[in-house]
């Protein structure tokens, strides 16, 4: 996979066991940036070309951006959609005799309902195994693990659920030990996500990163 930003074209080339960091010392650039980060992981245009050999790639499908690693939903929208979808494929091919089963006690107990009422009611007559799971409140337990276990966790989740093939994280750095940042490498190795870091302030390179550092008077350089 092959990333290239902007006119002066700081390209990235990600390959395996390997993590490519960028710190971005001016400002100006540093936002602009982010914004364009922003901007296509939302699914607009930006600066940011994506790209597996001749196949340009859509930021926002394949990849995850984590503006702050305590924000990090393991339940969001996204991920509980592509849960729900993977249950439902196991329900319907391993447990489709106890849907059935489930379904017909259901639609009797609303037959026997409607024959309490004083007034007729309707109601579905199959259930979708779908709004069984949002009524019960269906997700990932995440109870009881810090915000690094869940940032493992995530990673994890990313991958097996959504398919996310990069990982972004901003000043990540800023949060987790040096102990923290090579388990997250590990696990990304693991998983088979490629993994960007975006830092605002030089720190130790570490075995495995490619680094890249952008000063304040716009030098390009390798280290």
């Amino acid at each position: 996979m092959k990333f290239i930003y902007g006119e002066r074209e700081l390209t990235l080339e990600f390959r395996e066991n390997e993590v490519q960091v960028i710190t971005i010392e001016n400002r100006e650039y540093f936002s602009a940036f982010l914004q364009n980060l922003y901007n296509q992981s939302q699914g607009s245009e930006g600066d940011i070309i994506l790209s597996e050999g001749e196949k340009i790639l859509s930021l926002n499908k394949v990849a995850e951006i984590v503006w702050n690693p305590f924000s990090v939903d393991i339940n969001n929208k996204k991920i509980l959609g592509k849960l729900f979808q993977k249950l439902k494929t196991v329900s319907m091919e391993e447990q489709y005799a106890e849907i059935c089963e489930l379904n017909a006690k259901v639609v009797h107990y609303l037959d026997d309902l409607n024959l309490k009422m004083p007034y007729p009611i309707q109601f579905r007559l199959e259930l979708d195994v779908l709004d069984l799971y949002k009524i019960y409140g269906v997700q990932l337990d995440t109870e009881e693990i810090d915000m690094f276990e869940r940032l493992l966790e995530y990673v994890k989740v990313l991958k097996s659920l959504c398919g996310v093939r990069l990982l972004v994280f901003i000043n990540v750095k800023n949060y987790l030990s040096e102990m923290q940042i090579k388990e997250l490498y590990k696990a990304t190795f693991y998983y088979k996500i490629n993994l960007l870091l975006v830092e605002a302030h030089q720190g130790k390179n570490l075995e495995c990163e490619k680094n890249q550092l952008i000063d304040e008077d716009m030098c390009f350089i390798h280290y």
